[in-house]
């Protein structure tokens, strides 16, 4: 399940404006496999995520502050068993730890 809210501020600087967004996604829990054992089992997660941009009044520039995995948390979001041939170990597939970056757009038109 996706659920996002954003809030538009209006900044004087460059008659521009500010949205601040927070985002989380959730996932409930599941299995692997179609056996359903307690091996298989993956535990239901949340991410959350936040963002903040600005826009000049002009619209030819704009400044995004973001952030990914706001919590850092390490949820699983798959997984598998190897066949016999390879020792029946589990791969299991992870969400990406907590990002944080900046991005720049201008326009010279």
């Amino acid at each position: 399940m996706k659920l996002g809210f954003d809030y538009t501020l209006p900044v004087n600087y460059m008659n521009g404006s500010i949205v601040l967004r927070w985002d989380m996604y959730w996932q409930s829990e599941s299995f692997s496999r179609e056996f359903n054992t307690p091996g298989d089992h993956i535990e239901a997660w949340t991410q959350h995520n936040l963002s903040a941009l600005f826009t000049s009044g002009d619209d030819k520039l704009s400044v995004r502050a973001w952030i990914r995995n706001v919590a850092n948390e390490d949820n699983v979001t798959g997984m598998y068993l190897t066949s016999d041939t390879s020792g029946f170990f589990r791969n299991y597939f992870l969400t990406e730890p907590r990002i944080m970056g900046v991005s720049v757009r201008y326009s010279m038109n």
